[in-house]
């Protein structure tokens, strides 16, 4: 709610994405997508000092996306 101006803090993956050890990624649980029949893995992934890194005015969906895919590469 209120995006752009709040960080995005969270997103879904396919239900089967776990880590090297089989384990669920810490801060994530499997869920029904809302308004859907699709089990799949919610992440709740907030951006470190949100206030001071996210600019609205400069970052766009694609820079959460990075910072998770950074995120993603560092606990696999």
């Amino acid at each position: 709610v209120g995006y752009p101006g709040p960080c995005p803090d969270c997103f879904w993956v396919e239900g089967n994405l776990r880590l090297a050890s089989g384990a669920i990624p810490q801060a994530a649980q499997m869920q029904t997508i809302s308004e859907t029949p699709i089990e799949a893995l919610w992440f709740s992934w907030h951006v470190a000092d949100a206030q001071k890194q996210w600019n609205p005015a400069r970052d766009k969906l694609a820079t959460y996306v990075s910072i998770i895919l950074d995120r993603l590469r560092k606990v696999v």
